[in-house]
């Protein structure tokens, strides 16, 4: 199943969880980079290890894992 990854929505997680002020510029620039774009649960840290987690590729063999809480 594909989702979408929400900048916003981690934001929103990561405030809620008291680490608003742990996001650094660089993950800033991340999440601007990802937000938008589509997030697979077939990756290995999901299938293989059973982490919450979901795979948002850049489309150069690169790519980030995600927290599926983070996607909608």
């Amino acid at each position: 199943m594909t989702r979408i990854f929400r900048k916003e929505k981690m934001i929103e997680r990561l405030t809620k969880e008291g680490r608003y002020t742990e996001i650094t510029q660089e993950a800033f620039e991340i999440m601007d980079m990802l937000d938008g774009k589509e997030a697979t649960e077939n990756c290995w840290d999901r299938q293989v290890m059973g982490r919450p987690v979901l795979w948002v590729s850049l489309g150069d063999g690169n790519g980030y894992y995600v927290n599926e809480n983070d996607c909608e």
